[in-house]
């Protein structure tokens, strides 16, 4: 029935595109925002803790936002308990790896001890990240792309204002508290928005669906590992031998990339929880065509 696939593939992909576009457009303006209010050096600075946050995050998650969508669009919500409990405890210890390694990565790593006390803080930023990429999965694979992208609205719409007045008070540090505010914020929306839509009759926690969920999980992780640390190596490499300006200037390329490819992207994840659907059917190939001619 390639007509149904053709409507859902366009249905999803306007959604997630809208909500994927604001999450860019917010990430956008507070990098605008960021950008004219503080120094050039201490837009480096924090060019610096968005790429270290991006390498942390990816190894708190594992891939279980993927891994979520796929799962909970198959198989409802029988795994979102194994997924939720597995991301916390990766989330908390990633993050506490970074709050006590802090001196270490700052002194040894970047050569700059006052990047110190701002890792710290940032300890906070990747659990509570990590924590939305996950929530954000479970909710694709309900295809509550509606959902998402009010939830971003929101907290976008309200972080900003929280980072413009935090980083007039208190600079670096206030940019910090702004983009943690924001994610709190979310954390506590997109958790509200899953307990609305699971079934909790059908959650369970056994050590076989652990295993399962990791196995999956880790192809997906493996990939994210040939990536980012390239990425995080070159602003580390900038940073030593140029400095933070061009580290600054890095990032707002980088920032502007993203917009301009996030498209595609959004296609990619309209598709998931598609195909998890279709997996075992004849629908399957028909719909993955259409995805390609759609891109």
């Amino acid at each position: 029935m390639p007509s149904i696939n053709v409507r859902n593939i366009l249905k999803n992909t306007i959604w997630v595109t809208l909500h994927t576009g604001l999450f860019r457009l917010v990430t956008l303006g507070i990098a605008i925002l960021s950008a004219r209010l503080l120094a050039v050096e201490d837009y480096g600075k924090v060019s610096v803790l968005q790429s270290t946050s991006s390498l942390f995050i990816m190894l708190a998650t594992m891939g279980l936002g993927t891994v979520a969508t796929k799962l909970v669009a198959a198989e409802g919500s029988k795994y979102i308990r194994t997924i939720t409990h597995i991301n916390g405890a990766f989330c908390l210890a990633i993050g506490l790896f970074v709050f006590l390694g802090k001196q270490w990565i700052a002194t040894d790593i970047y050569q700059d001890a006052s990047l110190t006390d701002l890792f710290g803080y940032l300890a906070c930023y990747i659990v509570f990240c990590g924590f939305t990429q996950v929530q954000t999965g479970i909710l694709a694979g309900k295809q509550a792309y509606a959902a998402i992208a009010s939830i971003n609205l929101y907290s976008g719409l309200l972080g900003i204002a929280i980072v413009y007045f935090s980083i007039a008070w208190l600079g670096v540090s206030g940019w910090l508290l702004g983009v943690i505010t924001i994610e709190v914020i979310k954390t506590l929306l997109l958790s509200r928005a899953i307990h609305q839509r699971i079934d909790k009759t059908a959650l369970q926690t056994h050590s076989a669906d652990r295993k399962y969920v990791l196995k999956l999980a880790l192809p997906i992780a493996i990939s994210g590992f040939f990536i980012l640390p390239v990425n995080w190596f070159l602003i580390r490499t900038l940073l030593i031998k140029e400095g933070y300006v061009d580290v600054a200037v890095m990032n707002i390329v980088d920032q502007w990339i993203a917009i301009l490819t996030f498209v595609p992207i959004a296609l990619g994840d309209a598709m998931l929880p598609l195909m998890a659907k279709m997996q075992g059917t004849k629908q399957r190939n028909s719909a993955s065509n259409m995805a390609l001619k759609i891109n």
